[in-house]
């Protein structure tokens, strides 16, 4: 494992000619990726991007403002774009990636591709007030998502320990304020579950405004979690995508 800060790989392919950066959704963190690289073509390398207070970076404070966390997301990634890359988000993963993706392009790295996965678009957020709950009334709102374990709820501890981080990737999106801003000039993929009414029509409407390139949609089947349970198909569409970055690597 090849690591420097938040920025790691699981196995590294020194001869890739193409980097996919993965964000985690709400609550997760990089072990979502973490077995993805042998199901991806030879030619991507895959590299997990582990926000503060998750995962591998556990024991720092959590970041609750998109604009605070790109800020330091895109300084981590600066030595990892000597080639061409691509951003992949899950959720919450895709708002912070697309803020990402807006802040590579003015400094002058834009992504060949952005994935969108099973997020509202960024100037179509929803209100809501789930970081500012107490923690009995935050605890019951998980409770009636239905989207954690029951295990979650019987652990004081695990409480204790990730109530906080999962607040404040609640306040992440439930902070955010959309700026209109220049196109991305990448390729737009964008992931949806059969089952899951988080990204709509006009979503994808939405979502297609902030891109230049070429744009798709791709549905999932499963609900808001394809990505666990559905895992070969998200393969398989995440592979024909990059199939188009598929050259020989031209590196120093």
């Amino acid at each position: 494992m090849t690591m420097l800060n938040g920025i790691f790989t699981p196995s590294p392919r020194p001869k890739a000619s193409f980097r996919l950066f993965c964000l985690p959704y709400a609550g997760g963190s990089s072990s979502t990726y973490l077995n993805w690289q042998k199901n991806l073509d030879a030619h991507v390398e895959l590299v997990c991007v582990e926000p503060p207070g998750r995962g591998t970076r556990f024991d720092e404070a959590p970041i609750d403002r998109v604009d605070r966390l790109v800020e330091l997301l895109s300084a981590e990634m600066q030595s990892w774009l000597d080639r061409p890359f691509g951003i992949f988000g899950h959720s919450n993963g895709a708002l912070v990636g697309f803020e990402l993706a807006r802040r590579l392009q003015g400094m002058g790295k834009s992504p060949a591709i952005f994935f969108a996965s099973a997020k509202k678009a960024p100037s179509r957020l929803e209100e809501a007030r789930l970081h500012v709950m107490s923690d009995a009334e935050l605890i019951e709102e998980l409770r009636i998502s239905g989207d954690t374990p029951d295990e979650f709820f019987e652990t004081p501890e695990l409480i204790d320990l990730f109530l906080p981080p999962l607040r404040a990737d609640f306040a992440l999106s439930e902070t955010y304020v959309y700026a209109p801003g220049p196109l991305l000039s990448g390729e737009l993929v964008m992931l949806s579950g059969s089952d899951d009414e988080t990204m709509t029509r006009q979503d994808r409407s939405a979502w297609s405004h902030e891109f230049t390139g070429e744009q798709s949609w791709c549905e999932i089947p499963g609900g808001h979690f394809f990505i666990e349970e559905s895992q070969k198909h998200v393969f398989d569409a995440l592979n024909k995508s990059l199939s188009a970055f598929h050259a020989a690597p031209n590196l120093p």
